[in-house]
C-alpha cells in the first residue's frame, strides 16, 4: 500500500461531484462541532464560492488523500448450503495472476 502522489488524488477529488467534495472539505471526521448548523453554514459558504467562481473554487483539503493498494493475492470464499463452499484463490506471479481452487 503506498499513498498517492498529489496530482493522482487531485485528479479524482476534481472527478467527484462538487456536492460530495463540499462534504468533504467541511467535514473535520469525529471533530466536535458546535451544532449541526455550523455544518450547514459552512457548507452553503462553499456552494456560493463554487456558485461565484466555479466548481474548481472547491480545493483538496491536505489532509484529504488516497492509497494505492498493490495485491498479490485475493481469496473469495462463498457459502453454499451444503457446505461445499467454493473457495478461488488469485495470486499474483510476476505480470500474471494464477487461479486457483481451494477445498473449503
Amino acid at each position: 500500500m503506498e499513498l498517492l502522489p498529489g496530482e493522482l488524488a487531485d485528479a479524482y477529488w476534481k472527478s467527484r461531484p462538487v456536492k460530495s467534495r463540499i462534504g468533504s472539505k467541511i467535514s473535520a471526521q469525529s471533530s466536535v462541532i458546535p451544532s449541526r448548523q455550523f455544518l450547514i453554514d459552512k457548507r452553503n459558504e462553499l456552494v456560493r464560492l463554487a456558485e461565484e467562481k466555479g466548481d474548481d473554487a472547491i480545493t483538496r483539503p491536505d489532509c484529504w488523500g488516497g492509497y494505492r493498494l498493490r495485491p498479490d493475492y485475493f481469496e473469495f470464499w462463498q457459502g453454499q448450503s451444503d457446505r461445499i463452499h467454493d473457495r478461488i484463490v488469485f495470486e499474483k506471479s510476476g505480470n500474471e495472476w494464477i487461479i486457483k481452487r481451494l477445498s473449503p
